[in-house]
């Protein structure tokens, strides 16, 4: 004659099952004495020397052409202002203005029309720096307005990787050029702070 279980009997070992599981993976961390996280203390943080790197490279805005880095994603409904907007890019960044000149990067990220009166974008991008870099593998992170229609515009650095981890800073630019399709070619001048 075989035993049944009741079905109270069989919630109650799945209580405690569940209970037991939940308290067993709680006290993990305090059996192993492995911190989640540390804090970083002045004293920690004045040991390491905070340096300046200045980088001047010229991006290139693609819209037009058989293989564009800028694609519009949302079309603007004032073309005016070109508020409403997105285009996504992955734009090269040279060391000269033209396009054959040495790679040392890529822009990669977006920017909207932002500006319902006067036209501004919001840019919002990474510049990843190649191979072909001295600061290979590292990133700068850009998020900022451009009025585009000043002639000398600036923007933040909020962050970086690898070389420029902790990096913040500013970028100067203006156009150096534009053509009647809305390729551009613009000169960035880079000021980083970065341990």
């Amino acid at each position: 004659m075989s035993k049944q279980i009741s079905l109270s009997t069989m919630a109650s070992i799945a209580i405690f099952t569940t209970l037991l599981l939940i308290i067993s993976s709680i006290s993990i961390p305090f059996i192993h004495s492995h911190q989640f996280s540390t804090q970083l203390t002045q004293k920690h943080m004045a040991r390491k020397t905070l340096k300046t790197t200045r980088i001047r490279f010229f991006f290139h805005d693609i819209v037009s052409g058989r293989n564009p880095t800028a694609i519009p994603i949302v079309p603007a409904k004032d073309n005016s202002t070109f508020f409403g907007s997105l285009t996504m890019i992955d734009d090269p960044l040279t060391v000269g203005p033209s396009l054959s000149s040495k790679i040392i990067g890529r822009a990669q990220g977006f920017y909207g029309g932002s500006g319902l009166v006067n036209p501004a974008l919001l840019m919002v991008m990474n510049y990843v720096f190649t191979n072909e870099s001295k600061h290979y593998g590292s990133t700068l992170s850009l998020l900022g307005r451009n009025p585009f229609i000043t002639s000398e515009k600036e923007m933040p650095i909020v962050g970086g990787t690898g070389k420029f981890r902790f990096a913040q800073g500013f970028v100067r630019f203006k156009t150096y050029s534009i053509n009647s399709t809305g390729d551009a070619i613009v000169q960035y001048n880079a000021t980083v702070y970065h341990f």
